[in-house]
């Protein structure tokens, strides 16, 4: 079981964010020299250059219908292009600093951008409908929850939700620590979160219940659901720890441990047919079976520290940036059943 590095990509500056096209066929790479390039998904060849951000772009979306990607930079502006001809279609001051998160719902209609401690909620051709922004911390990511048409913000405090219309908040899940990073579990049944202080912490939605997972040796970056929504990846430092989250000892028992790499886990995730993947500073990516053994299933070598793993929708590449402006695709292989 084999994974391979398919094309290296080599761009003028730092990669602060990579998004893939709904169909897979692009990958867009955010760069802190200021423009947003198009990547082929599969070749990695430079389709398009867009118009930059002062400063440097910071994230980058596309939306559902593949049509429009969203960037935001570092001169405080949300910007939206026209993925068919790379026209710049629309440009918003954030109301906060640097942009540094964008999420579009799921059905396309609503953009949320995070600028600081101000959120802003888009219709899907910028116009501005609300939001919240006065979080009592700088907001470190954002979901949708569909149902509710509302906007999930992780910041020092806990999770704030926001909705179209509204100029405040309309939910609030506490928390002491500052928040680092946020994933909802896949079956929208619960939020995880991991915090500066070392604790993962997780909320079961519409139920007084929470896990509270402390322990690790450094602020907990990144975090990854199983795909039943039953256990929790989290990076630790050097390791990832498994936290069991369904049956009797929910929560209680202590975490299954992975010696995963040399250098800090940056980047997880749990792909549906069990494949676990990460990404580390020691430049690496790797594929694990968790249920089947401590051992990587694979190892490559990207010979630079990456981060910003991201899984293509075809679930078979995913790409990563490495710190010397450089963009990796990777292609997966495929499980037997």
């Amino acid at each position: 079981m084999l994974a391979e590095l398919c094309s290296r990509v080599e761009l003028p500056d730092h990669v602060n964010a990579l998004s893939w096209s709904p169909d897979g066929a692009l990958l867009a790479a955010a760069s802190l020299a200021g423009p947003v390039f198009l990547l082929d998904g599969g070749s990695g060849e430079v389709r398009r250059e867009l118009r930059g951000h002062d400063g440097g772009a910071m994230c980058v979306g596309f939306s559902p219908d593949g049509a429009w990607l969203a960037s935001g930079g570092q001169d405080g502006t949300v910007r939206l292009y026209s993925v068919a001809d790379g026209a710049l279609k629309a440009e918003q001051p954030s109301g906060g600093g640097w942009v540094e998160h964008l999420a579009w719902a799921a059905s396309g209609k609503h953009l949320a951008s995070a600028a600081g401690r101000v959120v802003r909620v888009w219709s899907s051709r910028l116009t501005h409908l609300g939001g919240f922004e006065s979080h009592p911390g700088t907001v470190s990511g954002l979901y949708w929850l569909e149902e509710e048409g509302e906007v999930v913000a992780s910041c020092n405090g806990g999770l704030f939700r926001s909705a179209p219309g509204k100029k405040k908040t309309t939910g609030h899940l506490p928390y002491k620590g500052a928040i680092q990073a946020m994933a909802p579990s896949p079956d929208g049944r619960c939020i995880a979160v991991g915090s500066q202080d070392g604790t993962a912490f997780v909320w079961k939605l519409g139920s007084t219940r929470s896990f509270s997972m402390p322990g690790h040796q450094g602020k907990v970056r990144v975090l990854a659901w199983s795909p039943q929504s039953t256990r929790l990846a989290t990076g630790d430092a050097e390791a990832i720890n498994l936290w069991q989250l369904s049956g009797p000892g929910a929560g209680k028992e202590q975490p299954h441990r992975l010696e995963a790499h040399q250098g800090r886990v940056t980047g997880l995730f749990w792909r549906k047919d069990g494949l676990l993947v990460s990404t580390s500073e020691d430049g690496t990516l790797r594929g694990w079976l968790p249920l089947q053994g401590d051992k990587p299933l694979f190892t490559v070598e990207a010979d630079e520290p990456l981060s910003g793993l991201v899984l293509s929708p075809d679930r078979v590449h995913v790409a990563a940036a490495g710190v010397h402006g450089r963009a990796f695709i990777f292609r997966l292989p495929a499980l037997s059943r």
